[in-house]
């Protein structure tokens, strides 16, 4: 007689690890979102032309336009090269999920057929070995999804770990070489890092309300995320802030807000801003350029290795759910391979197994059921960005008129535009 494994031990490990993937591509769009949204600010950076330093150029200034030229380069390699596939991501688990659904149906029949035929040893050897090869299948499946991850995790990889910090290595030593000492660059950044999060917060909240009660029926892009990049000046520095509105969670707002980008908040943060690039400007008269685009590049970073490490939790769990059904597979060959007909004890055992299948195949159809709502109701194609130019200041009208006849284009769209 032949140990069953207790079914718990399976339908735990594949379930649960089918829930994480679940609760992953729960996350996806807004991650996605995150990232396209940090490399549109990236690719909206821009360098000062020589004639703005007068007859001096500074030290740093071609160290800058060296930078430029590399972030440049990372945009429009993860425009061409990448951006598919994180945006095909999802198709590719819809797939994997119709060949498990398809075998877990044929699992169901062939187990059907078993109880339904007692002891015909023909027919219960046949659809064993149907069965059988239904969960290599799945195995298969899960393999392919480790693999077509891992290729994903590795491309990912080079952006979080290689490309990316190298170029906020440039920039943190052009920085540092011109300031008076590490400390007071920190003191003095730190500031003005927190100036533009508040700004970016109170931003998103104005804008939020205004385009949903004023651009979405107008555009008419339904289901959406609507992002608008608004070049703040100040101090003669352009600072980039992208605001990104999902048009489905903000279509309750249905009353025009009257103070557009005037509101007390937005000002109170201006201020802020200026002051803490006059402290800034007390080193050096162009700081505020440098750590602008220090703290995009590190945005893109943080955003990146958010979906970095999700690509790699789903990962881990596929390569669980494949281990999981392989050793279904394996017990049920083995099952297979020493049964006798005459044998009380080795029916006994056939039966265990079928139950333990039984039970996990019902609960992955749970799971596939939920995960595939998950992604049906995904809109990442969609992701629309705006051309619309919005300054601090404007009021709600203005922002509305910008907005509505502004080009709206895709990512890669928007990225490739000349």
């Amino acid at each position: 007689m032949n140990k069953i494994v207790d079914i718990s031990d399976y339908q735990k490990t594949i379930a649960m690890n089918l829930s994480v993937i679940g609760q992953q591509v729960s996350k996806y769009e807004e991650a996605i979102a995150k990232i396209e949204n940090a490399f549109v600010t990236l690719n909206n950076l821009d360098i000062p032309t020589k004639s703005d330093f007068g007859d001096e150029l500074p030290s740093w200034y071609e160290f800058m336009v060296k930078c430029r030229g590399e972030i440049e380069n990372i945009c429009q390699n993860f425009t061409l090269k990448l951006h598919n596939q994180l945006i095909n991501y999802p198709q590719s688990v819809n797939n994997a999920l119709d060949i498990i659904d398809n075998s877990i149906d044929n699992i169901n029949s062939s187990i059907k057929v078993i109880n339904e035929n007692g002891k015909d040893e023909n027919v219960l050897k046949r659809e064993m070995n149907f069965m059988i090869r239904y969960l290599s299948i799945i195995e298969d499946t899960a393999s392919q999804q480790v693999e077509s991850l891992g290729i994903l995790v590795n491309n990912l990889n080079k952006y979080v770990n290689e490309y990316i910090p190298a170029i906020n290595k440039d920039l943190e030593n052009i920085i540092i070489g011109i300031c008076q000492s590490n400390d007071d660059y920190k003191t003095k950044i730190d500031e003005y890092n927190r100036t533009i999060d508040s700004l970016q917060t109170h931003l998103n909240q104005s804008i939020a309300e205004l385009v949903a009660a004023c651009a979405f029926v107008v555009l008419g892009v339904a289901d959406a995320v609507l992002t608008i990049g608004i070049a703040i000046v100040t101090g003669g520095i352009t600072i980039p802030i992208v605001i990104s509105a999902a048009i489905g969670l903000l279509g309750a707002i249905t009353g025009l807000v009257g103070v557009g980008l005037t509101s007390y908040n937005i000002d109170q943060d201006r201020k802020a801003i200026q002051a803490a690039i006059d402290s800034i400007n007390t080193i050096n008269e162009n700081m505020g350029y440098l750590t602008s685009w220090k703290k995009s590049v590190e945005t893109c970073q943080k955003d990146m290795n958010g979906v970095l490490e999700g690509f790699q939790t789903v990962r881990n769990s596929w390569l669980i759910v494949k281990n999981g059904f392989r050793e279904l597979g394996k017990q049920a060959q083995s099952v297979l391979d020493n049964f006798d007909i005459n044998d009380e004890h080795s029916y006994e055992d056939l039966l265990a197994e079928l139950a333990v299948i039984t039970e996990v195949t019902s609960k992955c159809e749970e799971r596939s059921e939920a995960i595939r709502e998950q992604i049906d109701g995904m809109k990442i194609e969609e992701h629309k960005f705006s051309k619309a130019k919005l300054e601090l200041g404007m009021s709600a009208k203005e922002v509305e008129k910008a907005v509505n006849e502004a080009e709206l284009l895709s990512f890669s769209e928007y990225m490739l535009a000349v």
